[in-house]
């Protein structure tokens, strides 16, 4: 050996090549033996170590095959998988609970049958990876570890960090999506325990939130600008449903309806009736009594009845020089004419007055 010691080997040869070696121990010849790098006790069956050793092993047996062991073997401490000796303890057997420190393929869609019946069964298809329980009206439960207690999380009520779901789907934490939230449902809302959707809490949205229908909110809406979809087209109240108060800086309207109470800055075009009671006459060379107007007080026609007085002649300047001037007019009262003719306050120069008074 490659100790230099001597051992005691049977060599079997077909051929003039050595097939097979008995021997009762295990060493590495010092002296190449083809097919044979180490030797071990028992009996040793060649194994090529080269494609030359290969070829020159398959020229002696009919078929061209390599030298094997044929019988039944009680044990074995190994096998050669693809060229390698793996120990017999690294094989799955079915008799016992097995551990596997490697991971576990399954190249084909028929993929796990489990169970004692073979009711449970994980599979694959070009479309979808499937956990089937073929025992008619049972579940899958997905459990976990609870304090020690296994707990179903999944079942036809599938909970998550809740032992015991309410609904289809319960969850007890955030809920993180990062695409759309889709529902289906059409559950109208009467209250704040109906509707298809019921939240306990607030809500709030990044961008523009709109309502098909009616919006019902029981508190304070607080908003930077309330506008109508369309102008001149929808009302705020109702006839039936008005606001009791409305409090603002300014109103900007094209008219207000109802009574107005309170100081107003401003014009309006019209009003039935004004704060205060005016009373207007004619006082000097014409003279009436006072007539009163509010916008409601007496008929909606006031008239003056106006009286000459006695100082439209009494109070007024004497010409410098103190005589007539044939530029001078006089006023003469007129009660009818002819056809045509002016009534009234009428004028007339001095020269036609005093002609006329022949």
């Amino acid at each position: 050996d490659s100790n230099n010691q001597t051992k005691s080997i049977l060599i079997l040869y077909i051929a003039d090549q050595p097939v097979a070696i008995v021997s009762k121990d295990s060493f590495t010849p010092k002296v190449n033996i083809k097919g044979f790098s180490t030797i071990k006790a028992g009996l040793n069956v060649a194994t090529p170590a080269n494609d030359t050793e290969k070829t020159e092993f398959a020229s002696i047996f009919l078929g061209g095959e390599l030298p094997k062991l044929i019988g039944t073997a009680k044990n074995a401490d190994a096998l050669n998988v693809g060229g390698v000796e793996v120990s017999a303890g690294k094989f799955l057997r079915s008799d016992i609970v097995n551990t596997t420190d490697q991971g576990l393929n399954v190249r084909n869609n028929a993929g796990l049958t489990i169970g004692v019946d073979g009711n449970f069964q994980v599979t694959t298809s070009a479309t979808a990876a499937k956990l089937y329980n073929s025992s008619a009206g049972s579940s899958v439960d997905l459990q976990v570890n609870r304090n020690g207690i296994p707990t179903t999380v999944l079942d036809n009520k599938v909970g998550i960090n809740i032992a015991a779901p309410d609904e289809a789907l319960d969850v007890d934490g955030n809920i993180g999506l990062t695409g759309e939230l889709k529902i289906s449902s059409t559950a109208e809302t009467t209250n704040l325990s109906t509707g298809s959707i019921v939240s306990q809490g607030g809500a709030a949205f990044a961008k523009n939130l709109l309502v098909g229908g009616a919006a019902n909110i029981t508190g304070t809406i607080t908003s930077q600008v309330a506008k109508p979809q369309l102008n001149d087209t929808y009302d705020l109240g109702e006839a039936t449903t008005r606001w009791k108060t409305v409090y603002a800086k300014s109103i900007q309207a094209d008219e207000i309806v109802g009574t107005i109470n309170g100081n107003i800055t401003g014009n309006a075009n019209t009003a039935t009736n004004l704060k205060n009671v005016t009373s207007f006459a004619l006082t000097g060379d014409v003279v009436s009594p006072a007539v009163q107007f509010d916008g409601q007080v007496g008929s909606s026609t006031k008239t003056f009845a106006t009286t000459l007085t006695a100082n439209i002649v009494k109070d007024r300047a004497e010409p410098a020089p103190n005589q007539s001037d044939k530029n001078d007019y006089v006023l003469v009262y007129r009660a009818s004419a002819e056809a045509g003719g002016e009534t009234g306050l009428l004028k007339e120069t001095r020269d036609t007055f005093v002609g006329d008074l022949g």
